[in-house]
């Protein structure tokens, strides 16, 4: 009897266990792909300074301004196109374009001297990461109980702004030893 007792407990120690870990990696299925996107979108920010003192690009701080207003428009766009997008596609295939098209993006940045060229990869992905909250708002929609959604939104706004800081930490910490060209590579 003693030892029917002791199983039991033991499988509902297992049972929280599975059930923790499911429910860690459905926060997972968000999280990860936003602090990507929070910290592609945050390289080419860490590195205007960078890109300032760069005389190749020849870039003012106007033109950096420019560019900051230009994306902010991209993001606000990306809000409402990317909304529905994921909406028909579905959140893991938004997820994985996002990411791709972000990726490119960074790579194109990274690679080029052009200041048109660092606008265009700019926008792109400003566009593509003003997705990273809506795949957490669909994930929590379809996958949380609305009880817990509180909860769960707390946990994407944590996360989001601790990779957005995270990022511009690291990133600002890696220009003392790498030039940004090669930093935007690594991020790539």
């Amino acid at each position: 009897r003693d030892e029917s007792k002791e199983e039991a407990k033991a499988e509902r120690g297992c049972s929280l266990v599975r059930e923790g870990l499911a429910r860690v990696g459905a926060h997972a299925r968000y999280m990860v792909s936003h602090g990507t996107l929070q910290f592609l979108l945050a390289t080419p920010v860490a590195l205007s300074p960078a890109l300032l003192d760069d005389s190749r690009v020849r870039l003012s701080e106007s033109g950096v301004d420019v560019a900051m207003g230009v994306g902010t428009a991209a993001n606000a766009v990306g809000k409402m196109v990317n909304g529905v997008a994921i909406d028909g596609v579905g959140a893991a295939s938004f997820a994985t374009g996002a990411l791709a098209a972000a990726t490119c993006a960074m790579a194109t940045f990274s690679a080029t001297s052009s200041r048109g060229a660092l606008l265009c990869s700019f926008v792109v992905l400003q566009f593509a990461a003003s997705g990273g909250w809506l795949i957490g708002c669909r994930v929590i929609h379809d996958g949380f109980p609305k009880r817990e959604w509180a909860c769960c939104f707390s946990l994407l706004s944590a996360a989001s702004r601790f990779c957005s800081m995270l990022s511009k930490l690291g990133l600002g910490a890696l220009q003392a030893r790498l030039r940004w060209h090669e930093i935007g590579a690594l991020a790539a």
